[in-house]
């Protein structure tokens, strides 16, 4: 990423300064959601949109780079990543010294994934026809409690009693309880991350 103000660059997955004026600054990572336009204008018709202009260019300048499955990185280099092919898509999430990555085709076929390694455990969604993604800890919820998280009917469910969470904000929309929390995530592929965080735990 480039920051024209301080003619910066930046680490788009560590959010690291790598050169100009903030070199060796790091941003701060905030909470977000990742979803279609028209999911968010439905949840939010008041929301304001930020687009780009194209400049007469309907399509992305990188369409081919992203069609092109053997190309990883501007300046290629050899797909030797094992766990995944390099150009797989994943989910990444870093907390302190804590990361991990969630193959997109493990969350399109659950929809939902607990990542228990982490202290505490968190929670990761995905709605394949909204195209929404969040992440939430599950710091907030008794530990017996996260044994018991079931994706069902939009919803995150705790079997056996009546509480359950909007997937996308983790607000609590039945039973009693605390809402769960937000947590940021970065959607990259696969060879881009575990070149910044190679001991990562993937789940595939």
């Amino acid at each position: 990423m480039q920051d024209l103000e301080s003619k910066t660059l930046w680490s788009q997955i560590s959010g690291k300064a790598i050169m100009g004026d903030k070199e060796g600054s790091k941003l701060e990572l905030y909470p977000s959601q990742q979803m279609t336009f028209t999911e968010f204008s439905s949840r939010f018709p008041n929301g304001l949109l930020l687009a780009k202009g194209t400049k007469g260019l309907p399509n992305s300048n990188y369409a081919s780079y992203f069609a092109d499955l053997t190309k990883l990185g501007i300046f290629g280099r050899v797909d030797k990543y094992r766990r995944l092919r390099g150009k797989d898509k994943v989910v990444g999430i870093r907390i302190d010294n804590q990361q991990a990555a969630l193959a997109m085709k493990l969350l399109r076929r659950k929809g939902m994934v607990v990542v228990d390694k982490f202290e505490p455990p968190i929670v990761v969604t995905h709605n394949d026809s909204t195209g929404s993604i969040s992440a939430f800890s599950l710091g907030s919820l008794p530990s017996d409690m996260r044994k018991k998280l079931k994706f069902k009917d939009g919803r995150i469910i705790v079997k056996k009693t009546d509480v359950a969470f909007d997937p996308v904000t983790g607000v609590i929309v039945s039973g009693e309880g605390d809402n769960l929390e937000s947590l940021p995530f970065t959607t990259a592929y696969w060879f881009a991350w575990v070149s910044f965080f190679p001991d990562t735990k993937l789940m595939k």
